[in-house]
């Protein structure tokens, strides 16, 4: 990161304005937050909360938690910044967590710039979930009917046009102060903004403009819909357990058996559902970064909790070719999953399966022979 430049002490003739794309998720959008005020003297800028993971997904990135060595170093990274910025900081006890309830929230009250600086506060310097605790935040933020607001479909509509206007920006991660439809990503890119209003022309200049006449090298390969694909297309296998919300209808579950039929189908990926009492366990296959998408949409699914990856790995075959999502009882799937892994190498991972579909229907349980 560049050491922090001493402010511009002169004033611009006109205020410029941009809009700063965050969510509570980031703690880099925290210490931004922290920082505003070095540019209030020379822009006004709106705050928009957008669904990072959805970013993400757009562009086919993984986040920086979901690569193991990546999440050690951000969260060190942090506080480091922290301390070198005399910033209060406190990691939750867990992260990742899902900021849909709280981005929806903060939609419903109209993008208050105050609201998303107490819940950034709330999470990076009390070190609170807003997530497990989001009664928690909505005391903190004063609204009395959160649970209420968050469900209205005005409110996630909202949130899905403002995180598409971020994207049709050129956002590709948070936080992102977007000028003059230049995106200046990152907390360390402050004194760069300060260096632009003093300068718009900058952009204009040859240097600048020789970046847009570096020719593409090497690219990965890119699957269709413009998704990123590892070089090799990996084919992966992967099973989840979680447990449905307390009033899940019959109504409901159709809705995301219809759902999920259709974008299984766009994303090239099959498998089964297996759902009793308040638990779901489901098998999918298909293409790695297909089904990367899927699990991160599904962590963030208000229709269920404490998803628990159960097994997953590579394989060459598929296993369900013609079924873009069933629902079948813990018997039907023992027997599909049996059937179909026991000539492979994985025949391992129906085992473990099958142990654990006889959780829900113990008196069809028999080990796979």
């Amino acid at each position: 990161m560049s050491e922090a430049l001493t402010d511009r002490p002169d004033q611009l003739d006109v205020k410029s304005s941009g809009l700063l794309y965050v969510d509570p998720i980031s703690p880099y959008a925290y210490f931004y937050l922290k920082q505003l005020g070095r540019l209030d003297t020379y822009i006004d800028v709106k705050i928009i909360p957008i669904l990072f993971g959805a970013v993400l997904a757009h562009w086919g990135q993984l986040g920086p938690a979901e690569i193991e060595t990546k999440r050690r170093h951000t969260y060190q990274q942090c506080v480091w910044l922290a301390k070198r910025f005399g910033i209060k900081f406190q990691m939750p006890n867990r992260h990742p967590f899902n900021p849909l309830a709280a981005l929806r929230l903060l939609v419903s009250m109209g993008n208050s710039r105050q609201a998303i600086v107490q819940t950034s506060s709330f999470v990076f310097e009390e070190g609170r979930d807003p997530e497990y605790d989001f009664a928690g935040l909505c005391e903190r933020l004063g609204v009395v009917d959160g649970d209420q607001r968050i469900q209205d479909d005005h409110v996630k509509q909202a949130l899905k046009q403002q995180t598409q206007a971020a994207i049709d920006a050129g956002v590709f991660g948070v936080p992102t102060l977007v000028i003059d439809r230049h995106c200046f990503w990152g907390v360390d890119t402050i004194d760069w903004v300060i260096d632009y209003l003093a300068d718009p022309a900058m952009f204009e200049r040859s240097e600048m403009q020789a970046i847009e006449q570096v020719a593409w090298g090497v690219r990965r390969k890119r699957g269709s819909g413009g998704e990123c694909m590892k070089a090799d297309d990996a084919f992966v296998h992967l099973s989840y357990c979680s447990q449905a919300r307390a009033d899940l209808s019959s109504t409901d579950l159709d809705c995301l058996l219809d759902i999920s039929k259709k974008n299984n189908k766009r994303d090239q990926i099959t498998g089964l559902l297996t759902y009793s009492g308040d638990i779901f366990i489901q098998f999918i296959e298909g293409p790695k970064r297909s089904i990367d998408q899927l699990m991160y949409r599904l962590r963030g699914d208000l229709r269920h909790r404490d998803l628990i990856v159960l097994s997953e790995g590579e394989g060459h075959v598929r296993l369900l070719p013609d079924w873009d999502m069933e629902l079948v009882s813990a018997y039907e799937a023992h027997h599909l999953l049996r059937d179909a892994l026991r000539e492979s190498d994985r025949y391992s991972t129906v085992i473990a399966l099958s142990r654990l579909l006889a959780k829900l229907q113990p008196e069809f349980y028999r080990d796979p022979e």
